[in-house]
């Protein structure tokens, strides 16, 4: 015989506190982020609850922005230069998932005494995919007369296995240019980290990050990865020199006594780089190990807009 059921509706509850873990957190997950007008972990961040941004970095339940700890992969990616905010940018789409923990952090995440921002990077599926996205906010010309901010945002992401069930990739890059909303503007950028100025900032403010994983399966419950962080930001905002402290005021970007002449005014190089190898493994039902190894390098470079400091002043400083 046949029998047509109707629907068959299956319910599943969980406790309403967790016995075995004091924190209070929130987890986003990568189709979630796929519904969200976002580009980066901080733009997740930012609407959850007890989270509050400014142009400083993130404040969790109304902490200071140095009391947020920033971990990718496993590795404190806190900014060691202004001690403040993410020391890289992670594009949305290169997120498996963030977690934010707003109290009761384990003892791994040590130095997050208002809050942690846990974020995992994306490893390749057992399936090639590739996607992309770009926006802009005009279509080459102006019908606003001047309105619109010349912004041109792009990213590409592609993953997939090299070894069949073995050894996978991930890679995703990102850019986001734009004249921002100032009327006053430089000419050309320029970097002295960089020759190609035209290249890597062609606008007033410019931000490119890339991201690479691969994850090697050595056998069923044993796996190493390696993951490599990669941004970029050049721009004429103050704010790119984050002061940590009680006294900082807040103060616009803008560098207002250069306004009439911004060839002349200082441009703000940020340049890091996030490498991670990561071990985990299962022993039994009852044991597992996660080791990490991790290495951050930032590079801030201030300069007059890309002309080389004089030989006395590096010597002073």
């Amino acid at each position: 015989t046949v029998t047509t059921l109707g629907e068959v509706e299956i319910v599943g509850e969980r406790g309403l506190l967790d016995l075995e873990s004091g924190q209070s957190s929130t987890k986003i997950s990568a189709a979630e982020l796929g519904e969200m007008s976002v580009n980066n972990v901080q733009d997740v961040v930012a609407m959850q609850v007890g989270v509050q941004e400014n142009p400083d970095g993130i404040q969790i339940r109304g902490g200071r922005v140095y009391e947020t700890e920033y971990v990718v992969d496993g590795v404190n990616a806190q900014d060691p230069l202004a001690g403040t905010g993410f020391g890289v940018e992670v594009n949305a789409k290169a997120v498996q998932q963030v977690e934010v923990i707003t109290g009761g952090a384990d003892a791994e995440y040590g130095e997050g005494s208002s809050g942690v921002i846990v974020t995992k990077i994306k490893e390749g599926g057992k399936v090639f995919s590739i996607g992309g996205s770009y926006r802009r906010d005009n279509l080459g010309f102006d019908p606003n007369g001047g309105m619109s901010w010349n912004t041109d945002e792009a990213d590409f992401s592609m993953g997939g296995p090299l070894i069949r069930n073995k050894l996978s990739f991930f890679f995703s890059g990102s850019m986001a240019l734009t004249d921002t909303y100032f009327g006053s503007q430089a000419r050309q950028l320029h970097s002295s980290l960089f020759k190609n100025d035209s290249l890597w900032a062609p606008r007033q403010h410019n931000s490119w990050s890339n991201t690479f994983k691969l994850a090697y399966t050595i056998r069923p419950g044993l796996k190493l990865s390696l993951t490599n962080q990669h941004s970029l930001n050049i721009n004429q905002s103050t704010r790119s020199l984050q002061i940590v402290g009680n006294d900082a005021v807040v103060t616009p970007g803008f560098q207002f006594p250069f306004s009439l002449n911004l060839d002349n005014a200082n441009t703000y190089t940020h340049h890091s780089n996030l490498s991670v190898l990561n071990l985990r493994g299962i022993i039994d039902k009852q044991w597992s190990f996660d080791v990490t190894a991790g290495r951050l390098f930032t590079n801030l470079r201030a300069d007059a807009n890309g002309r080389a400091f004089r030989t006395e002043t590096v010597e002073q400083i």
